[in-house]
């Protein structure tokens, strides 16, 4: 059979659709790229917000509309949510809840297409098939999160804690490399509470992949401010650990913090980003931050502003607050208007694209080590690389030279077009 994958929402998404593709490829069948070359399409779902459900819903309805004949498998956290939901759209085959989603790929094969899955297919060190276009990986390393966020949804979609066994991680991280992969990225929904079910911890899961993989490139994705401690720190000693972290803020008042039962306060992220800075040369700090949340006064979201200066972050997500129907920030009171959302949100935008603009200006005439991955879409002569702080940089190649995949040191200009920083190769 013909599998096409396709995702929505975190990284978290994109990690387990790699493994699906591998086993897919394993038990002998095909990977392709488009809906209408496809027998079964596989789509992770996403509903961490009304809008993202929205969205889960319309695309799972557009596969049967672009390719009639297609086989449409939904899995994700709109699934587990809203299974029922999932099951009645217009072409939905089958639906496989998170606390299947191990069993994916031979819970589809059985259900759709009759086949078992062959045991050498599930085993670590099966044969790793890989996109050549992909330089990064992202494994996931655990699942589910037991903070229960008052804003948050996933901790409902995903569960309680599991993690995968360090042997399992390294392997994966072993045949990824060994497929090609430069860069790979430890992901999952709480990764700074990885092992606590286990008996292990993220720097003994980093301190094996470091020791047993022969990995150039080794990153951290989002994880909580709270799980940053000085054993974590001295694992950036390793010069394969890449200066950046992403460490969610969500807002600069006490207040607010409280009210989204987050376990953190103004003053303890503060010491966090200070010990951070101090211990890892070069950090890039970015960060996430929720605007409008229900209450939030005009003195919480100046102090937010403030906060988000006042810690450089070389980036900001910012997400206008929407209700979630389940969560508790839902049934709270002090909900504010669209549009005084939409205008906090742009005064945040301001304040963001400075930093921006100080960070790149901080840096020029810095070299960086960069992974080359995709030529620009500007430019027939350029290509695409994040350095190891995680800043997105183009430079000018000469015509037809493929930089794919390349490790290269760039000097930046200081110069951003379109977001994007301007180097150039020595």
């Amino acid at each position: 059979m013909r599998f096409l994958f396709e995702t929505l929402g975190c990284r978290l998404n994109e990690a387990e659709i790699s493994g699906w593709r591998r086993q897919v490829r394993a038990a002998g069948h095909t990977v392709v790229a488009n809906v209408n070359s496809a027998d079964v399409v596989v789509f992770n779902s996403c509903a961490v917000t009304a809008k993202a459900a929205r969205t889960s819903r319309k695309t799972t309805r557009g596969f049967t509309r672009q390719n009639p004949s297609v086989r449409v498998v939904i899995t994700g956290c709109f699934s587990s949510l809203e299974g029922d939901v999932a099951a009645a759209l217009d072409g939905v085959d089958l639906v496989v809840g998170n606390e299947e989603k191990s069993d994916l790929v031979p819970i589809a094969l059985r259900e759709l297409g009759g086949f078992e899955m062959p045991r050498h297919a599930m085993e670590p060190d099966a044969q790793f098939f890989v996109d050549d276009r992909r330089t990064r990986g992202f494994i996931k390393v655990q699942d589910g999160c037991r903070h229960k966020c008052s804003y948050c949804i996933v901790t409902e979609a995903r569960g309680a804690e599991r993690s995968r066994t360090v042997e399992s991680v390294v392997s994966e991280c072993q045949n990824m490399v060994e497929a090609g992969f430069k860069e790979l990225v430890l992901s999952g929904v709480h990764i700074g509470g990885y092992g606590g079910d286990i008996g292990e911890s993220l720097p003994s899961l980093i301190s094996a992949v470091l020791a047993d993989v022969d990995v150039k490139r080794l990153r951290l994705g989002s994880m909580e401010p709270w799980a940053v401690d000085s054993t974590l720190l001295k694992m950036f000693g390793d010069p394969r650990m890449m200066p950046h972290m992403h460490l969610p803020l969500q807002s600069g008042s006490d207040v607010v913090l409280k009210r989204m039962a987050r376990r953190c306060t103004r003053a303890s992220y503060e010491e966090m980003v200070t010990q951070a800075r101090d211990a890892v040369d070069g950090l890039n700090l970015t960060t996430d931050i929720i605007v409008g949340f229900p209450g939030e006064t005009a003195s919480d979201h100046e102090r937010t502003l403030e906060a988000v200066e006042r810690y450089e972050f070389g980036d900001v997500h910012a997400f206008s607050f929407s209700s979630r129907a389940g969560t508790p920030a839902s049934r709270m009171g002090g909900h504010l208007p669209k549009e005084l959302i939409r205008t906090r949100s742009k005064e945040l935008s301001m304040v963001v694209e400075r930093l921006r603009e100080k960070s790149a200006e901080s840096i020029k005439g810095q070299v960086k080590s960069t992974l080359f991955e995709t030529e620009s879409a500007s430019n027939a002569y350029c290509w695409s690389g994040l350095t190891d702080t995680f800043h997105r940089v183009e430079v000018e190649v000469e015509a037809g030279r493929s930089m794919r995949g390349e490790i290269s040191p760039v000097v930046l200009t200081g110069e951003r077009h379109g977001g994007v920083l301007r180097g150039l190769l020595p």
